[in-house]
């Protein structure tokens, strides 16, 4: 699915209205419609609704959910914010409309608590403002969304919580005077604003849905953009058919460089998530005192033993391997930063992670030691130890753009909607995954899946989004079991097969 910015969707709405053909009161009337449905599918029990409407397109819609709850027979009280003179045309039509119900409707042009009482039982619908806001919420305005937070009731933002941006909020995060309603839940219009799926913005987005609103798929397909989320149908299109005249050959055989002494679990999970996810054959480099552990552990990896008892400290006969993957529990001994900076000289494709990333950190020209077509899987700490910190999540994924596409490399930042930024610049923001995976292990897990993908004959870019899609869906179906608190890292590998099937024929 493409996410477009904000400017980008009004053209969507525009170029939507042009080739359907259809009016823009009706295209919003479909849109709040959609809405109420979302809202009635949630909160048909609540009797009654307080409806916050900006004198936007936001706030039209805001209307068109006030009328359609009132003709269900709510309760319902609308406050008009009449932050600006100006009456959007679709806004103006549908306020009429609402008026002909004899809705009982309150405008404010400034803050006057006397004027605004909400029912304690009643569901808040905030429609102040919508993703296209460009300056922070300030003043009387900022009055209302701390009313509207401290109410503790339950409030559903249409199409972003009012005072956030679309994108880059910098300007309002680091304003103390700035306000942004916390929302319960946000009616995403047909796809999420990228600052809905920002760490940072957790607060003001507890969860948000997608609700499709029918916009062209004409006008989607002419727009172009370098954002777009990992669904499993774009997946799906990505995955390759088996031939049944298959051998192990076929399906790669993927170098695994992880482990020292007392922590070989992450070499292991590492090698095991491998062949769960297609490999025809893992080979796993170990030093020598580890051996019977990964034997054990992994029968059907083949061992490379190193020539240390403890520790990694190099390997040189690779060229027979179609992937690697370095870096999990590899340590930091000077003799395994050593074999780590020798091996990335390595003109293969090639996963990064975990110690291997920590080693690159504490070299002065890193950037230059990793080959192209790499792929580095950091956690936020570890891209913090690579590039400093950022300010904000758009801000970090602006720079890493620019970044792997001038060195055509790709980077996966771990996480809560895992973002993958590949060798050509492109991001793709995953929707699988829960709370589950932070538990040690899991990044180990998805450094095995992605190395499996390439040694596959998948590019960078597919390996990476089907990784990261395949990892969070395996937890997700772990969930059948397990619980988010009591979720293992091997919960994840026990579940991939189960993720692919799912992916191949839409049932487990």
């Amino acid at each position: 699915m493409k996410l477009f910015f904000s400017d980008q969707i009004k053209q969507l709405d525009a170029k939507t209205i042009e080739y359907e053909p259809i009016s823009s009161t009706d295209l919003m009337e479909r849109a709040a419609c959609a809405c109420y449905d979302v809202i009635m599918c949630n909160y048909s029990d609540s009797s009654s609704f307080t409806i916050f409407a900006g004198t936007g397109n936001n706030g039209g819609d805001a209307l068109v959910i006030a009328r359609k709850l009132v003709e269900a027979g709510k309760i319902v009280k609308v406050f008009v914010i009449k932050y600006s003179e100006h009456l959007s045309e679709d806004f103006k039509i549908n306020y009429i409309r609402l008026e002909e119900l004899n809705v009982d409707i309150t405008e404010l042009t400034g803050f006057d608590c006397k004027e605004l009482v909400v029912g304690k039982n009643s569901v808040i619908i905030d429609g102040i403002f919508g993703s296209g806001l460009t300056r922070p919420v300030t003043g009387w305005l900022a009055d209302i969304i701390d009313l509207i937070n401290m109410s503790e009731l339950t409030v559903i933002s249409i199409d972003a919580p009012s005072g956030l941006f679309g994108e880059d909020n910098k300007s309002v995060l680091n304003n103390s005077k700035a306000r942004v309603v916390n929302a319960d839940l946000v009616l995403a219009l047909e796809q999420p604003s990228l600052s809905l799926m920002f760490a940072e913005n957790y607060d003001f987005v507890s969860k948000f849905t997608i609700v499709p609103i029918g916009l062209s798929n004409k006008a989607k397909a002419e727009i172009d953009t370098d954002y777009q989320m990992i669904t499993n149908e774009y997946v799906k299109e990505l995955l390759k058919v088996r031939s049944p005249y298959s051998h192990k050959g076929t399906f790669g055989n993927v170098l695994v460089v992880a482990g020292k002494y007392g922590m070989m679990g992450a070499a292991t999970l590492c090698a095991k998530s491998a062949y769960r996810a297609g490999s025809g054959l893992v080979t796993l480099h170990v030093p020598a005192k580890c051996v019977d552990i990964a034997q054990v552990t992994v029968p059907e990896a083949i061992m490379c033993i190193d020539e240390s008892d403890y520790i990694f400290t190099g390997i040189t006969d690779i060229e027979r391997f179609s992937a690697i993957a370095v870096g999990p529990g590899l340590g930091c001994k000077p003799n395994t930063i050593k074999g780590v900076i020798e091996l990335l000289k390595c003109n293969k494709k090639i996963v990064i992670d975990a110690d291997a990333l920590n080693i690159l950190s504490e070299e002065e020209n890193w950037e230059a030691i990793i080959p192209e077509s790499a792929i580095l899987t950091p956690h936020p700490k570890e891209l913090e130890r690579l590039f400093g910190t950022f300010t904000d999540s758009y801000s970090r994924v602006v720079y890493l753009k620019k970044w792997c596409k001038d060195r055509r490399v790709a980077i996966v930042i771990k996480g809560a909607y895992t973002t993958v930024i590949d060798n050509n610049g492109k991001v793709y923001i995953n929707t699988t995954g829960n709370s589950g995976m932070a538990s040690g292990g899991s990044g180990d897990v998805l450094s095995g899946i992605i190395v499996s993908l390439l040694g596959q004959n998948y590019s960078v870019s597919e390996a990476a989004c089907i990784g990261v899609y395949i990892h969070g869906l395996s937890a997700d179906i772990a969930l059948n079991v397990q619980s988010e608190e009591s979720m293992i890292a091997s919960d994840i590998i026990e579940n991939i097969g189960s993720a692919f099937k799912y992916m191949r024929n839409d049932e487990i």
